[in-house]
């Protein structure tokens, strides 16, 4: 396990990120808040009964800390074999003149497992790092000459400040279309923390982590 430090900058002269990315699930179930509607990532966090829900829905804890561990633990393919050709997450810290910071936090590439990223911790200020930069390309898309490109928001205008608990942040499922989060519970196993409502085959990989204070 590898553990990094970023010195993220805190402090009232951060700037929060854009959230026009974040748009409202339409899977028909209120516990899942996609990315964007043009593709298929899904980010969501575990309330306390085990349910995926938006950061939104899920609200502000009573975290006062003003820095956070974040534990990317680990990554799950679909089964059978990854929906996602590759992915690389990178962390984005505000820094004082308005510009961002990243930091590459994941890579993985289904074509050599063995050379993807392990878990990893690092911390960040909560008023500093507000989300995430994903690059990827899905297993079907063969004739794609660049990777796509997202932005996953971690925070939320009523939300401003990362929030403490786990998270799931689904790729899209082998068509391409949203991952059905809402079929699924998470127990905190990191060995297979997602588990089936109704013994479905689950046709999208997921990236695992968690964010807890620093006291």
């Amino acid at each position: 396990m590898r553990r990094r430090n970023f010195l993220a900058i805190t402090g009232s002269s951060v700037a929060a990120l854009p959230l026009a990315c974040v748009a409202t699930s339409t899977l028909g179930s209120p516990f899942v808040a996609t990315l964007q509607r043009q593709d298929g990532f899904t980010l969501a966090r575990v309330d306390g009964e085990g349910a995926l829900r938006s950061i939104q829905a899920c609200g502000a804890t009573s975290c006062v800390a003003s820095r956070v561990e974040i534990c990317l633990d680990a990554f799950h393919v679909a089964d059978g074999d990854p929906a996602l050709a590759s992915l690389r997450v990178h962390a984005l810290f505000d820094s004082l003149d308005g510009k961002q910071n990243s930091y590459i936090a994941w890579d993985f590439r289904a074509d050599n497992p063995h050379g993807s990223s392990g878990a990893v911790r690092f911390s960040a200020g909560r008023e500093a790092m507000r989300g995430l930069a994903l690059s990827y390309a899905l297993k079907a898309d063969i004739s794609a000459q660049a990777d796509r490109q997202t932005h996953c928001a971690l925070t939320q205008l009523d939300v401003p400040l990362l929030q403490p608990g786990s998270y799931v942040l689904a790729s899209p499922q082998r068509d391409g279309s949203r991952a059905n989060l809402w079929a699924f519970d998470h127990n905190d196993e990191k060995s297979a923390p997602l588990q089936a409502r109704f013994g479905q085959a689950r046709n999208f990989d997921y990236l695992a982590f968690r964010i807890t204070e620093i006291v």
